[in-house]
């Protein structure tokens, strides 16, 4: 199978003091003969903004990876640039894995606050596993403490997953917050709740 890499971007301009935007996709990686992997994607987020002061929440499902044929498992991580509502990006990836051999990722990439616009960028890379890991991508995610040369061979090894533990987003089960976000994961739906403001 060649590779394919599906993008996806939104793009916003906020004339107004509050913004609702709503998406969905799925996507099938078919593979007839092994079975094939299912991805759905889903985000909505409600931004307020005066003056600049900015108020919001996301609700994001960065992928809920389905296999059907075989066994697989996923790995959620999250992490957000920038220290200020106004300045941050949230960065999420979606690990597609079977029995420690790496089947493709789902990339999410959001400014959560700006005052003047709002980006969401995904991207879904599946196929050959080779393919995928030329282009380079996945190396180039800014979590702190990746392992990129690990990554750059095999992202679900147990280097590379090891490396990028304090980013998963089980840690968000109970609830926390990361920089001036209040963050809930709900690991049964793979959905994140992310909250700033008032």
């Amino acid at each position: 199978m060649k590779m394919d890499i599906a993008r996806s971007f939104l793009t916003l301009c906020l004339g107004l003091s509050a913004v609702v935007i709503s998406s969905s996709a799925r996507a099938y990686d078919e593979e007839p003969e092994v079975g094939y992997i299912v991805w759905n994607s889903e985000f909505e987020a409600k931004i307020r903004t005066e003056g600049n002061w900015s108020s919001g929440k996301v609700d994001l499902t960065p992928a809920r990876v389905r296999y059907v044929g075989f066994s697989g498992q996923s790995h959620s991580f999250l992490t957000i640039v920038g220290k200020t509502p106004q300045s941050s990006s949230l960065v999420a990836l979606v690990l597609a894995c079977s029995n420690g051999n790496f089947l493709g990722y789902k990339s999410v990439y959001q400014t959560l606050a700006s005052l003047n616009s709002f980006r969401h960028s995904s991207l879904l890379a599946t196929g050959e596993a080779a393919q995928i890991l030329a282009a380079n991508t996945i190396r180039k995610f800014p979590f702190a403490g990746m392992n990129r040369e690990a990554i750059a061979k095999n992202p679900c090894s147990k280097a590379s997953l090891a490396s990028l533990q304090s980013h998963r987003m089980d840690r968000f089960v109970q609830g926390a917050t990361l920089g001036p976000y209040s963050i809930h994961y709900d690991a049964r739906k793979g959905k994140l709740e992310i909250r700033w403001g008032r």
